[in-house]
């Protein structure tokens, strides 16, 4: 699979692997039940129900290579990570983060690889 990169370059493989989705992974049995993750949706039927006809579903994967570790967590809380730092008991947060930090700073190159869904649908004519 082609990974996007910021400027429209694509290669097949990020430069090192992103160890923080298995910080994510490991860290998720620290959230509290009924926390702002919310439940996962099942966008196909929703989009049904509101009288969409077409529904399709891709998944796209995008590389950005930033420069440094606290480049990396600043982008973790701009979007919907943040409610699962957020979540985390201040002390599994702070460890979170200093873990993200060192597993980073550890690395030549650091990149988000991150995957997407996309959908697409239509109304009827």
């Amino acid at each position: 699979m082609a990974i996007a990169l910021a400027g429209g370059n694509e290669r097949t493989e990020p430069a090192e692997p992103d160890p923080v989705p298995g910080l994510y992974a490991e860290f998720a049995q620290y959230l509290p039940p009924g926390g702002s993750m919310g439940i996962q949706l099942d966008v196909a039927d929703l989009l049904t129900r509101a009288g969409f006809i077409d529904v399709t579903h891709t998944s796209t994967e995008v590389c950005l290579e930033v420069p440094d570790a606290q480049t990396y967590w600043d982008w973790t809380l701009t979007h919907g990570s943040r409610a699962f730092v957020d979540d985390l008991p201040s002390d599994r947060r702070a460890e979170f983060h200093d873990r993200m930090l060192t597993q980073l700073s550890s690395q030549k190159v650091i990149t988000l690889q991150r995957a997407a869904a996309l959908w697409t649908a239509r109304l009827p004519l």
